[in-house]
């Protein structure tokens, strides 16, 4: 049976496996990827909600 401690740890580590940076490689602020990922998940839920495939633009 695995410990606590260790289950906590791996939860972790692929919560910020899994998040994209809002920093970039410089350390410089850059929402870009950020906002991009966040406007494609809200119209994905609304999508969903209203039953229609996401209208993703390219």
């Amino acid at each position: 049976m695995k410990s606590r401690k260790k289950q906590r740890e791996n939860r972790r580590m692929k919560a910020k496996e899994e998040r994209i940076e809002y920093r970039n490689m410089y350390g410089y602020q850059d929402p870009t990827p950020y906002m991009a990922v966040r406007n494609i998940m809200a119209a994905q839920k609304t999508a969903s909600v209203q039953h229609q495939p996401p209208k993703v633009a390219v």
